[in-house]
């Protein structure tokens, strides 16, 4: 599989699990949780989008079918999946502009889902901090925590003594020690087939002046 289709199966894998978060959700009605909604929908509904855009609509049967497939096609329904126009959407607009030039679409596709990628990690934690506060929201946290690696989304965690490339990590703090070595992995970072959406958090060693 090409690149570009690797991302058009993962954004959909994506997009159940941002589906089943949305179900998840539902059990806690109120302001943060109408929040959490949104913000899931419009996550949702741009990879619908760009997907249209791409040729490559999405296949909302692979994203409601199994355990728990009507409350994601409740989502589904809110989140207007079916109806999705195939055009960028505005979040991934700038993302989109460094490709205007291409004829083939592949490339700023796979950029467009590395980026989405990166922003669904994001909502992930705010899901995660909102679930801390409104245990009823723990359920759908820990489902879109899932969907990330579901989606080829992996944990990057550099090796301990590994020599520091700062263009996949960096530096939150140094130590004593050999020059340029990771020490401590302070929070991984996150990749997708090799390329990194996130830099990893890491301790390096430095000699003393």
């Amino acid at each position: 599989m090409t690149l570009a289709e690797l991302a058009a199966v993962d954004w959909t894998c994506l997009i159940r699990g941002i589906a089943g978060a949305g179900a998840l959700a539902e059990a806690s009605p109120g302001p943060t949780q109408a929040m959490i909604d949104r913000m899931l929908a419009r996550a949702a509904r741009d990879g619908a989008q760009t997907l249209a855009w791409a040729g490559v609509p999405l296949d909302l049967a692979r994203v409601t079918i199994g355990a728990g497939r009507r409350g994601r096609a409740r989502f589904a329904d809110r989140a207007a999946l079916v109806t999705a126009p195939a055009e960028v959407p505005v979040a991934l607009a700038p993302v989109q502009r460094a490709f205007a030039g291409d004829g083939d679409r592949a490339a700023a596709l796979v950029a467009m889902f590395l980026e989405t990628g990166r922003r669904t990690e994001e909502l992930a934690d705010q899901l995660a901090l909102a679930g801390q506060a409104d245990r009823a929201l723990a359920p759908a946290a820990d489902a879109l925590a899932r969907a990330l690696p579901r989606a080829r989304l992996r944990p990057f965690r550099p090796r301990v003594r590994s020599v520091a490339d700062f263009d996949r990590m960096r530096a939150t703090g140094y130590v004593d020690g050999e020059p340029g070595r990771v020490v401590q992995v302070a929070r991984a970072g996150l990749a997708w087939h090799g390329n990194v959406l996130r830099k990893a958090d890491v301790i390096v060693s430095e000699s003393s002046p």
